[in-house]
């Protein structure tokens, strides 16, 4: 059966869904049993023959750039913006993930692998300020490798 994966929907899965339960996988399959392909690779025209997407490692080689969009809408608040393009999102280590059930699963070297809320740690700052053109508010994220 063919299976259509695109990057928004990995990057999705893969920053959006991150902190979802832990699991482990299975099985603990080889660097050579894996599928890789660039973060780069996965588009609209992805497409893969892979029967167990278990198996497909998408790669987040050192220094590509992704670029970041988001919305934010409701009847409380809502982002407007000439675009919705936020920013752009460096890769400054090189990393792999992949798909495991309902867990996205990150490896520095295609053998050890753990659930992406185990891979990394960060802190969210907010805070509110204003300047010349009126109020903001100040969104810091700092996402680092667990050691």
């Amino acid at each position: 059966m063919k299976k259509t994966l695109t990057a928004l929907t990995f990057l999705v899965l893969c920053f959006g869904a991150s902190f979802a339960s832990e699991t482990s996988a299975k099985t603990n399959p080889q660097p050579e049993d894996f599928h890789i392909v660039t973060i780069y690779e996965l588009n609209d025209n992805f497409d893969t023959e892979i029967e167990d997407l278990s198996l497909l490692a998408v790669k987040f080689p050192e220094g590509a750039q992704i670029k970041l969009k988001g919305v934010l809408s409701g009847d409380f608040i809502e982002l407007s913006s000439d675009n919705d393009q936020l920013g752009t999102i460096k890769v400054k280590q090189p990393f792999y993930c992949r798909i495991v059930e309902d867990d996205i699963l990150a490896s520095s070297d295609l053998l050890d692998w753990e659930s992406f809320s185990d891979f990394v740690t960060g802190q969210l700052d907010i805070s509110a300020s204003a300047d010349i053109e009126g109020p903001v508010i100040n969104i810091k994220l700092d996402v680092n490798k667990k050691d």
